[in-house]
This record gives structure tokens, sequence and C-alpha cells, in this order.
């Protein structure tokens, strides 16, 4: 079966995550203002994770984003003019300036487009062995595979 060309790979080098929430499902409560853990059957339930990059970088990501979106306009028109990379925002320091760094967000759904449930990310430690995502925390250091 050949590859879907809508969807890009992207391999990020070593990055610091941010909130990491690959054990298990989880899904932002409104009602409580925090995120909770749910079970993957839940509306809006999702694995998710963030990620930091320098300006350089992230402005070569954002680069090669829309120039693989733009490819995919030209197979389907009735995609919109690109307007900006989802998940994406300037971190600011504590007086509120801006930094060399921008935050980036990965999410996979629980629940696919078709309605099926979709497979947990795959973790897999410097051994290329399973690793216990219950182990990731906020300032782990990884790479990560996604599609865009």
């Amino acid at each position: 079966m050949a590859a879907n060309p809508d969807f890009k790979k992207i391999v990020t080098g070593e990055v610091e995550l941010r909130f990491p929430r690959l054990d298990q499902t989880y899904r932002f409560n409104n009602a409580a203002k925090a995120t909770e853990a749910c079970p993957p059957t839940a509306q809006n339930a999702a694995w998710s994770t963030g990620f930091a990059l320098p300006m350089n970088e992230a402005k070569a990501l954002k680069a090669e984003l829309i120039e693989h979106y733009n490819q995919c306009r030209e197979r389907n028109r009735k995609l919109p003019e690109f307007s900006k990379v989802f998940g994406s925002k300037v971190i600011l320091d504590d007086e509120g300036n801006k930094t060399n760094l921008v935050h980036f967000s990965a999410k996979r759904n629980a629940v696919t487009g078709a309605g099926k449930a979709a497979r947990q990310p795959s973790i897999v430690g410097v051994d290329l062995q399973p690793f216990d995502a219950a182990r990731l925390w906020t300032g782990t250091v990884a790479r990560l595979r996604m599609n865009a």
C-alpha cells in the first residue's frame, strides 16, 4: 500500500519534552480548567506532548510545513490558504518578554476520524526496546517522530 502523500513524516533532533501525556489518554476538562486522565473512548481523549525548539529551528520547521501544505493544496484546491502551524507559540519569560524558543504540541486522538480506536504512540528507549511512558516527565530529552 502506498503512503498517503498528505502526511509528512517529521523527525526531530533531541528535544526537551513538556507535559508528556503518553502513558494513557487525557482530555481537557473545561469546568475544572484542568487536564484529566480519561478512557480512550471519552470525547476528545488523546495522547500528547509538547516540545520546544530554538527560533531558527522552529522557522525551518515552519517553512518545511508550509512547503508540504502547498504541495497538498496543489492536489486539493479546496484546502484554504496556509494560516499557521497549530499548536505552536513563542515561549515568554517570567516578565512576559519573548524568548528564543517556540513551543510545539504533538497530539494523537484516541479515536480516528473513521471512528476506530487509534494505536497508542510507540515509545522506545535508546536500545530500541519498549519504554515505559510513565517514566517520561517534563524535561525528558527525546527524539520525536510524528506526521504533519
